[in-house]
């Protein structure tokens, strides 16, 4: 199943993203990043074991980062097993590639 569900675990809100999750899903991810920065002072970024992210929710991601930036929050990225993802972020200047 493709998407995103927001979760809490102890202080931090979780935000998972799995399956493709692309132009679609857009204005879902976009509420539930909102959400999870309105809810937590830290937002968990999970990237499911072969997940697939396209550019603009990486957009939404980076955007959200620099919200939670100038507020105070903090914004992290956990997971991205799958080898392509990570070669897609570090290619668009996210990350580095490993």
């Amino acid at each position: 199943m493709a998407g995103c569900a927001l979760t809490k675990e102890g202080t931090a809100t979780v935000l998972e993203l799995r399956g493709t999750v692309d132009v679609a899903q857009g204005g879902e991810v976009r509420e539930a990043l909102l959400r999870g920065l309105t809810e937590s002072s830290r937002l968990e970024i999970r990237i499911a074991d072969g997940a697939q992210i396209d550019l603009q929710i990486m957009q939404l991601v980076c955007a959200a980062h620099r919200h939670a930036r100038r507020a105070g929050r903090t914004v992290e990225m956990t997971g991205g097993g799958n080898h392509s993802v990570r070669e897609e972020m570090a290619g668009a200047g996210f990350c580095t590639a490993a």
